[in-house]
């Protein structure tokens, strides 16, 4: 095992260590996000606005926006991580 993690080269290690953080960074915004959304429904809502007009108004302007923000970040995760993979078949070949 040591012998295998050996040839593992150093950038494919670097991108997978990037790719990790990102994609923990990633879900970590999705789930504030998502909580922000919640407190902004509720503020809303006790401010005596009627809860489903708020939702229809904040859903296109404020979560889905926030959401493809984070899915994007994983895409690029991901990117980040086939990268790595292609950098250690690369790197074996030679």
């Amino acid at each position: 095992m040591k012998a295998k993690l050996s040839k593992l080269p150093i950038s494919s290690i670097i991108m997978y260590i990037i790719a990790i953080i990102v994609a923990a960074v990633s879900i970590g915004l999705l789930v504030n996000n998502i909580i922000i959304y919640n407190k902004l429904v509720a503020n809303y809502v006790s401010q005596g606005y009627v809860e489903s007009e708020v939702i229809s108004q904040l859903i296109p302007n404020n979560l889905l926006p926030n959401i493809f923000q984070s899915i994007i970040y994983i895409g690029v995760a991901a990117i980040l991580w086939a990268a790595g993979l292609i950098n250690n078949k690369l790197s074996l070949r030679n």
